[in-house]
């Protein structure tokens, strides 16, 4: 019998019938995506966008064995709700899908309850091969990853594009090149973790290039070591891959200040500027030295500009003249 089916004017032996006759609809068919109460969401083997939703799970598929990343074989016969509406049924499970020890995150947990965390993800650029090389650590409990990429290190427009139970994969460059970005999710029975902090390889974009860290902030850099970005008043520095930020922001100051101290009143100019309503508007560097530009308004509305320099991460910096 196959659940939730209801067939006008047809047995359901004869159904079961018609049904082992047929074949499935592809050679690979797909793998699952997600898991509700009596059916399943999959994506179809070789197409990356491509999901079949409501695939109903047949009697004979013991829901326990189920978990996201799974392949599965569904059937090209589509069975009919009340409303006359088509809907695909998951038939198989290959035999190799269900001899894993860890198909439910099996742990000391609850396995119910259990839900892995996110492990720790690298990813860099092999420019000759136009690809990413991305690895992550082992999730205890965890039998299947989950790998997106996204355009920005906050995860804008993340998406799915992986889905694997190894440790490593091999992902195109995304050809319109915004897709920079990667975070993993460990999945364990019907559990997953949060994503993991989103990386991308610093060398991929150039120590001089500009990148928008979104519309709070004026401009962004990466550097194989660190991470910056700039605003009014405001310069911060992430060492952790931006989990953390720390405010290396200039202080004001009380007197007028010559180079390299500052911000130098070189203009001489009344009030001279103390650090206050300076603008930091872009940030170069290479991750030793890094270069901040600074602009500031007098009270005559003549602009000022500087060039600012540190070498240990924004604890001291120099003015230019």
């Amino acid at each position: 019998m196959i659940k939730n089916i209801k067939n006008v004017g047809k047995s359901i032996g004869s159904y079961l019938e018609d049904l082992s006759r047929s074949p499935a609809s592809h050679a690979e068919d797909g793998v699952i995506t997600a898991i509700f109460a009596g059916y399943v969401h999959v994506r179809l083997a070789g197409s990356p966008r491509k999901i079949i939703s409501n695939v109903l799970i047949a009697d004979h598929i013991r829901d326990e064995l189920l978990f996201v990343g799974m392949f599965v074989k569904i059937s090209n016969r589509y069975s009919r709700d009340g409303n006359g509406r088509g809907r695909y049924i998951l038939t198989d499970i290959p035999p190799n899908q269900i001899s894993r020890s860890t198909y439910h995150g099996k742990s000391a947990q609850d396995e119910s309850t259990f839900t892995p965390f996110a492990p720790a993800l690298t990813a860099r650029a092999n420019c000759e091969t136009s690809e990413w090389e991305i690895r992550w650590a082992a999730s205890t409990g965890a039998s299947q990853y989950q790998i997106y990429w996204a355009v920005d290190d906050g995860g804008t427009d993340a998406e799915l594009i992986i889905e694997t139970p190894y440790r490593e994969a091999v992902v195109t460059f995304d050809p319109a090149g915004e897709f920079i970005f990667f975070a993993v999710k460990a999945v364990a029975g019907f559990n997953s973790s949060d994503y993991s902090i989103w990386v991308t390889d610093p060398s991929y974009i150039s120590g001089s290039e500009i990148i928008t860290f979104g519309d709070e902030w004026n401009h962004g850099l990466l550097t194989p070591t660190s991470r910056w970005r700039v605003k009014l008043e405001t310069i911060e520095v992430s060492v952790t891959d931006g989990a953390s930020w720390a405010d290396v922001t200039p202080p004001v100051v009380t007197a007028a200040q010559t180079c390299p101290d500052g911000p130098p009143d070189n203009w001489a100019d009344t009030p001279f500027p103390t650090g206050a309503g300076i603008d930091y508007i872009q940030v170069i560097g290479d991750g030793t030295d890094i270069y901040v530009l600074a602009q500031w308004q007098n009270s005559s509305l003549q602009w000022r500009t500087w060039i600012l320099h540190t070498s240990d991460n924004g604890a001291t910096w120099d003015w230019s003249c």
